[in-house]
């Protein structure tokens, strides 16, 4: 939106930047979500459901960790730790075990 005002070369944050960040949006949102918070209004897919919200935002956590994991050598993103984490606290980090709701 700032070509108007003639800046044809935007800073773009760099890759690593970008995937901390949502890895931290993900932990966020898995902190957040929670069933005694009440219904998710308007929600069409898991019918208002947050905890299905938060096994969503845990397995995409997970699928964006094992396409980092070629990144494992990196320390800042804590591939390893992470993964560990979600696998190793199914109470804290919940997942689908199957296809029902």
């Amino acid at each position: 939106m700032q070509g108007l005002s003639g800046n044809f070369k935007p800073k773009y944050d760099d890759q690593e930047s970008v995937y901390k960040g949502i890895l931290q949006e993900l932990e966020d949102a898995n902190n957040l979500l929670d069933d005694s918070k009440g219904e998710i209004k308007g929600d069409i897919i898991y019918g208002g459901v947050a905890s299905q919200w938060k096994k969503a935002a845990n397995a995409l956590k997970l699928r964006l960790l094992i396409h980092l994991s070629k990144k494992e050598a990196n320390t800042n993103l804590n591939i390893k730790t992470q993964f560990q984490n979600i696998i190793s606290d199914p109470g804290k980090y919940p997942l689908f075990t199957g296809n029902a709701r």
